[in-house]
């Protein structure tokens, strides 16, 4: 375009075909003035510019649209030019133009429904352990066939079930079979003449066992594979990966121990013995055993003919010591010291329990005089309940003791008998009273008011005293 400073020119459509959105100035344009105006069928479209216009380019960009139930076809679009002037304002004839919109026929692309696989969380395990991977299906519409296909590694799990979906299972007429004949490989054919819809969760679900014993990740994987609808329409499959930690489980140390036994066991006492095995080789070690000082008291530690042992009992503190040392180390299992153990009695549990009796060491060494690493197996001792007698209360009199309700224990001296002092007369005075010629008297005495207790003395009466009178014949 030479040298042109304004211009005007129109867009006409047929409105009931094409609609204008919009429109943009072009980059011949960028440096004009520029007006647009839209009707429902033409676009006009004015610039000015205080500089020439030259060149060639894009001078607007209008944005139209056609509904989608217009019928395909060729349709007319003009361009009419108004008035083009020049940078000297003279006028320049510009011509327009006619050209067409072809509308073709809607192509349809049938749409392909997706079957998304997702997996559970999981979880770390060690060998023997044994734990289920659920895989679950996002929505699905008429879900009429899919194989399932599960690989995983065969080296390092067992499969031990398949548990196919309840929305699966229950669709009417659905059938299905599982194929696990494979070591590492799976698969699961389904068919629901009726088909289902909805979300699949869970969709299926494996079963394992670990098998290795190793630090490694097991991978499981599954696959959608000839997923189509009732109508036999494919949709896209897909696949999943559920991921296990599996964690080398290494076994504890096995060390010859120091074991304790209880060799007798009576409601008043009990007898434990100390055994070395052979495999210690024991030569020399410090030892201490607790126990439970508010049930057990320690009467006896002493050795076993074997070696020496020094021992001291501690029982405010629930506790023996001792130290053994044998010239030679032991060769075989043997008993190195037997502790005595007396129950007290004057304590009612409610019913019985066993009381530990623990023994932990230090400074053990062997034959070599090498330290050595053993384990300590503690023992238990019955703390029987008492079987218990009741008495009745029994109310103390003046002269006599009483007792509250109390029990004792049929098996021992246990008893919760407590006495009650005699309580003593509570006495009433009464006043002396002198007998006469015809009454009986009595001294001073005391009665109780709870008993029958007196000091009452009667004194007898003292008859007449009498005086002699002659007689005397009236007159």
């Amino acid at each position: 375009m030479p040298g042109v400073s304004a211009i005007d020119f129109y867009l006409y459509f047929n409105g009931d075909i094409i609609q204008a959105d919009g429109a943009q100035t072009g980059d011949l344009l960028s440096g004009a003035f520029t007006d647009v105006n839209i009707t429902d069928n033409s676009v006009n479209f004015s610039a000015v510019s205080t500089t020439a216009i030259n060149g060639n380019g894009t001078m607007a960009a209008i944005s139209m649209s056609i509904p989608s139930n217009t019928a395909p076809g060729s349709y007319d679009l003009y361009i009419a030019v108004g008035d083009v002037y020049d940078a000297g304002l003279l006028p320049l004839s510009v011509s327009g133009g006619t050209f067409k919109v072809t509308v073709l026929e809607e192509q349809h692309t049938p749409e392909v429904q997706n079957f998304t696989v997702n997996s559970g969380a999981c979880g770390s395990y060690t060998q023997g352990d044994e734990f289920s991977v659920t895989f679950t299906s996002d929505y699905v519409h008429d879900l009429g066939t899919v194989d399932l296909v599960t690989e995983y590694d065969n080296t390092l799990l067992e499969l031990t079930g398949v548990t196919l979906g309840s929305a699966l299972t229950s669709s009417q007429s659905a059938l299905w079979a599982t194929n696990s004949r494979t070591p590492g490989y799976i698969r699961t054919s389904y068919i629901a003449p009726y088909g289902v819809s909805g979300a699949l969760n869970p969709l299926i679900t494996y079963s394992f066992r670990v098998k290795a014993n190793t630090d490694d990740l097991a991978v499981i994987t599954l696959e959608a594979q000839n997923v189509c609808d009732t109508d036999r329409v494919s949709m896209n499959g897909s696949n999943a990966a559920a991921v296990v930690t599996l964690y080398q489980n290494v076994p504890a140390p096995v060390y010859p121990k120091i074991i304790l036994t209880v060799t007798e066991d009576t409601e008043d006492s009990a007898t434990v013995s100390v055994t070395a095995e052979e495999e210690t080789n024991l030569a020399a070690g410090d030892f201490t055993v607790t126990f439970d000082n508010t049930y057990l008291t320690c009467t006896e530690a002493r050795g076993c003919g074997t070696g020496m042992v020094v021992s001291n009992i501690k029982n405010d503190s629930g506790k023996v010591t001792f130290s053994f040392i044998y010239d030679g180390g032991l060769t075989a299992d043997t008993e190195i010291c037997r502790l005595t153990f007396a129950k007290n009695s004057t304590i009612h549990v409610d019913s019985s329990f066993n009381a530990d009796i623990d023994i932990t060491g230090k400074s053990l060494v062997n034959d070599d005089l090498n330290a050595i690493t053993v384990d300590y197996i503690s023992a238990e001792t019955e703390i029987f309940a008492h079987e218990l007698i009741h008495h009745d209360a029994k109310a103390p009199t003046c002269t006599e003791i009483g007792w509250d309700a109390y029990d004792t224990c049929s098996r021992c001296d246990y008893t919760t008998y407590a006495e009650l002092p005699a309580l003593s007369h509570d006495l009433i005075h009464h006043d002396a009273k002198a007998p006469t010629c015809t009454e009986s008297g009595w001294n001073a005495y005391d009665t109780c008011s709870r008993c029958d207790y007196t000091t009452y003395a009667e004194l007898p009466a003292l008859g007449h005293d009498l005086i002699h009178n002659d007689a005397k014949d009236p007159t």
